[in-house]
């Protein structure tokens, strides 16, 4: 039975016998005698497909083991950062204990100094302290309440312009008294503390900060006469500060009777101790 073929290319009619058309010249027929359509190249052969599925695989495997290498990456950098947070917070925590242990022996090295200080004290050697602590006290007061009473006066005749040998050498300059009374007693204040009385002020408070500590753990029959001596001192305290800055004070009314009103009640205070201890 013969058929015929029409030329996928320039559509002339083709012989069963000759699968190649005369026209253009177009093969028609492949070589297993079977018509080729149109949508393929005759000049292709069978093995041409599965050599293009081979490229792609390979193409796709070597995608595959990239995908792969960057997922080895990824975990080994996570990996590796996991390891670096694990030693910081086993350092951290190591150095944490380390410092606790230091910092608990300091405070008990510190507990076990101040357990020394205030030791139990016979009576008669509290008693002997007692009355160093309140003696040097006293004189601490004494020494105050002169230095209050000189700035009083320099304050005021540099206020009321007053002449007066005892202060003129820190209320007046060439001949004439400062326009600011302050200016008078930054004078003073830097002649007091230039003196060799005001480091020995010093040191007498010192010594009587050192009894204190001493003497905090008072037997029962001086407990009273303890507790006294450091409302005393606490007394002092805001005396020696005036004594020391009078320019804390805004005015020279204020500072006299800050001044006076701290010294009258550091007497009675002294006498009241007096009651119990000589000094």
């Amino acid at each position: 039975m013969s058929y015929f073929l029409i030329c996928k290319n320039c559509g002339e009619i083709i012989s069963e016998s000759n699968g190649v058309c005369q026209k253009c010249g177009t093969r028609n027929i492949s070589n297993d005698g079977f018509p080729i359509p149109s949508h393929e190249d005759p000049t292709l052969k069978d093995n041409t497909n599965n050599n293009f599925f081979q490229e792609t695989k390979s193409v796709a495997d070597v995608n595959q083991v990239g995908n792969n290498t960057k997922k080895w990456k990824v975990a080994f950098f996570f990996s590796l950062l996991l390891m670096i947070v694990s030693w910081g917070v086993t350092i951290f925590v190591w150095y944490s204990n380390k410092s606790g242990k230091a910092g608990n022996q300091k405070e008990e090295k510190s507990q076990d100094s101040l357990e020394e200080e205030v030791k139990q004290l016979s009576e008669q050697e509290y008693e002997e302290i007692l009355k160093d602590a309140c003696e040097k006290l006293w004189w601490c007061v004494g020494y105050a309440e002169e230095r209050c009473s000189a700035a009083k006066e320099v304050w005021y005749n540099a206020t009321y312009k007053i002449k007066d040998q005892k202060t003129d050498e820190f209320t007046m300059k060439d001949g004439k008294f400062y326009d600011n009374p302050f200016e008078a007693l930054r004078v003073y204040q830097g002649f007091v503390f230039t003196k060799s009385s005001t480091i020995i002020l010093d040191n007498a408070k010192d010594s009587v900060v050192v009894m204190l500590k001493e003497l905090s753990n008072p037997p029962p029959k001086w407990e009273a006469v303890y507790k006294m001596l450091l409302k005393f001192y606490n007394e002092y305290c805001d005396l020696h500060e005036l004594a020391t800055n009078p320019m804390g004070k805004s005015s020279l009314v204020g500072f006299i009777e800050d001044y006076e009103k701290l010294y009258s009640q550091l007497s009675e205070k002294a006498g009241e101790l007096r009651l119990y201890i000589a000094f």
